[in-house]
């Protein structure tokens, strides 16, 4: 079932991509942009996978407090992301 939703937002990614780039006349830079697209797309896809199967294998007992501050690291660590990426440049 995690398979078959991963694969599934995969096409829907790569569907919303051709979309975005039909109209574009020049074709060699979409083709490089596709690929590091599909490329990034494949590491995240396998690292979900990974995760996934990883987090069936294993039980692990954390206290409340600990995936809170877990939780909290992962939203400022994703904000200062965003900050980098929209910083102009």
């Amino acid at each position: 079932m995690v398979t078959g939703l991963g694969f599934g937002l995969a096409a829907w990614d790569l569907l919303l991509l051709d979309d975005t780039l039909g109209a574009t006349p020049a074709r060699v830079q979409i083709g490089r942009y596709e690929s590091a697209h599909i490329k990034s797309l494949t590491v995240s896809l396998g690292c979900g996978l990974v995760l996934s199967i990883l987090g069936h294998l294993f039980t692990l007992r954390v206290p409340f407090i600990v995936l809170l501050g877990f939780a909290v690291a992962a939203l400022l660590g994703l904000d200062r992301i965003w900050v980098y990426i929209k910083k102009p440049r």
